[in-house]
């Protein structure tokens, strides 16, 4: 069984410190918790993306769209797909200017993001450029399951090869959650989460052994095998199993500390212990030791290795943010969601987007229902691609103006709170504990409510939805006043 982290030796914590300053961190993390393992019954999908520079982020709610006989889709990069009938409504993150952040849902609940996950394949076997800022729209718009996302999203890898080194997509949907590897060229991987287990992801693949001819939980390119021999990388007659991550991955990002602490810190909370006795062999997923709901998977994506030996900071009243340990949590966070995908009710109020901007842990959960129609105005901006040194000025200002959008209010709350973290990290918390928890307090209300409404009165019934939300939004701008008071007495 897993081992407390207390346990381990000093060379550990010594390998550990060495490798975060010799390797190129990036910081992504998904959470995929399997329908058995979580509260209400069905899948949920966390992700935080930590970008930097501080990009534009805007929320879209794309409505479904009938599409004329012989249209083309076109890709970034010159590809082209021949358009489908009809695409699906969803929910859109959108950090313009970059190819690989955005994160969807859809009206099938078929949710996806991503982790950058670095593999050894250094060719590029490339049909028009490739694809890969699409791959997930393309799944988000087209898919009704995670497992078709998944064979779409396989399709595409192979007709046009994927252009970035490697990636790690979590594709769920209310019954099944998924785990899709792409790797430089034309190769992929999918595995299923266990119902019953929680699997958390950094930067680096997580599968191991692989069992092809289990197609009810792997998927994979016909060749992925045969091409990894034709490489040298794996060798049937010497090699007893196929390890996948072993065989693809780049094997400094696999053994660095900014990816297997994460992960290890994620699989902690899952069990309510620590971790494997073998950093470089973490497992897949973990059978979860309670129900997990949506304050749960934040509180992951919220962690900095608090009250484990990992948790080192300069002094004691430094930010989380410095730790010399890459945190789930970091300086770089600025968008979080939970996707909480109960298919037991209509999928108007079923379908839930968590959405926290800024640093999850000092920010507030704003629940997004999948029947609204818009997000409110303070969540979209014009700007399609971010002026970098604007944005940072409008983060560091002394206080947000009542005209900026969502995203700056709360970077700017987690700059200040960040930087004056001896008065104000602990007030900052605690006010976040009180605005999400009564979030959660009157949420049943509200939702019962609105799904009686929708077949009398639909129009009042997503009203209803939009002002919890807009209410919950402004009650977040109020109690980070009140903390940024703080520092004005």
């Amino acid at each position: 069984m897993i081992k407390s982290i207390v346990m381990r030796s000093a060379a550990i914590i010594v390998l550990l410190v060495f490798s975060v300053n010799t390797i190129e961190t990036w910081a992504c993390s998904s959470i995929i918790v399997g329908k058995s393992a979580s509260a209400n019954g069905y899948v949920m999908l966390g992700h935080t993306e930590d970008i930097s520079p501080q990009p534009v982020i805007n929320q879209h709610k794309l409505p479904r769209k009938q599409h004329e006989p012989g249209e083309i889709t076109t890709l970034p990069r010159g590809g082209q797909l021949n358009q489908i009938e009809q695409t699906w409504a969803c929910i859109w993150s959108e950090v313009p200017g970059e190819d690989f952040c955005d994160g969807f849902l859809n009206e099938w609940g078929v949710t996806i993001a991503s982790d950058r996950c670095p593999s050894r394949e250094g060719t590029s076997d490339l049909t028009e450029e490739g694809i890969g800022r699409m791959l997930r729209r393309l799944v988000a718009r087209r898919a009704t399951t995670a497992r078709e996302g998944v064979k779409l999203a396989g399709e595409l890898v192979e007709k046009f090869g994927y252009y970035s080194t490697g990636r790690t997509y979590a594709i769920c949907d209310p019954d099944e959650g998924w785990v899709f590897c792409a790797i430089q060229g034309r190769r992929w991987l999918a595995r299923r989460v266990p119902d019953d287990h929680v699997a958390v992801i950094a930067n680096s693949y997580t599968v191991r052994e692989i069992d092809l001819a289990d197609t009810l939980n792997f998927l994979a390119a016909a060749d992925l095998v045969d091409y990894a021999t034709s490489r040298d990388w794996y060798d049937p007659d010497k090699d007893s199993v196929f390890d996948f991550a072993g065989v693809y991955a780049d094997s400094g990002a696999a053994a660095a500390s900014y990816n297997v602490c994460r992960q290890w810190s994620g699989l902690r909370y899952v069990v309510n212990d620590t971790v494997h006795a073998n950093w470089a062999n973490l497992p897949f997923s973990l059978k979860a030791d309670r129900k997990m709901g949506v304050l749960d998977v934040m509180e992951i994506l919220r962690h900095h290795y608090e009250n484990t030996a990992l948790y080192q900071l300069p002094s004691e009243i430094s930010s989380p943010h410095e730790s010399q340990f890459m945190t789930t949590c970091s300086r770089r966070s600025q968008m979080s969601f939970v996707a909480e995908l109960r298919a037991d009710r209509p999928k108007e109020v079923g379908f839930v987007y968590w959405l926290s901007l800024g640093k999850p842990c000092y920010s507030y959960l704003v629940p997004f229902y999948f029947g609204m129609d818009r997000f409110p105005d303070a969540y979209y901006t014009q700007s399609d691609v971010p002026d970098s040194a604007l944005v940072s000025r409008m983060i560091t200002a002394e206080r947000p103006s009542d005209f900026e959008p969502a995203f700056l209010k709360f970077c700017n709350y987690s700059h200040h709170v960040d930087s004056n973290y001896a008065a104000l990290g602990q007030p900052a918390r605690r006010a976040q504990f009180e605005h999400d928890n009564r979030t959660m307090e009157t949420r049943d209300e509200v939702e019962a409510s609105a799904a009686e409404l929708l077949e009398s009165d639909r129009e009042q019934a997503i009203a209803k939805l939009v002002s919890f939300s807009e209410e919950r939004y402004l009650a977040a701008l109020k109690s980070m006043d009140d903390v940024l008071a703080e520092t004005d007495k």
